[in-house]
């Protein structure tokens, strides 16, 4: 299975075991990089926050497969205010060139659907 796929219809996410598969590109608002530091400063993981719009919570959380799944969405909301966290450690490359990937197709995105509302 995938880590992660990116398409034309959006972000199929399997990078951890609180991943709900298929984003739709259409429910993603932005990306947002977030650092988890040390009290020192030293950062020790880095996580990319997929924002989806809030009235899109319940769809991504109802995709859930378990309770585990829920409860990290959950957490993610309270956290990051949005239930789709993308964690790079498990993937084979490096987080740079995943979140450069995400941002690339996202903004391509962004920029053929608003060519069409025109």
């Amino acid at each position: 299975k995938l880590g992660l796929l990116i398409d034309e219809k959006g972000i199929v996410e399997n990078t951890s075991i609180c991943s709900i598969g298929l984003i739709d590109w259409k429910d993603i608002q932005k990306i947002k990089r977030v650092e988890i530091r040390l009290p020192r400063g030293r950062v020790i993981n880095k996580l990319l926050v997929i924002k989806v719009r809030r009235k899109q919570f319940d769809k991504y959380i109802g995709k859930s497969k378990n309770w585990y799944q829920r409860f990290c969405m959950r957490l993610s909301i309270k956290f990051y205010n949005s239930p789709i966290v993308v964690d790079t450690f498990l993937l084979k490359c490096n987080f740079e060139t995943v979140e450069e990937m995400i941002r690339l197709s996202f903004d391509k995105h962004k920029s053929l659907n608003n060519k069409w509302k025109m």
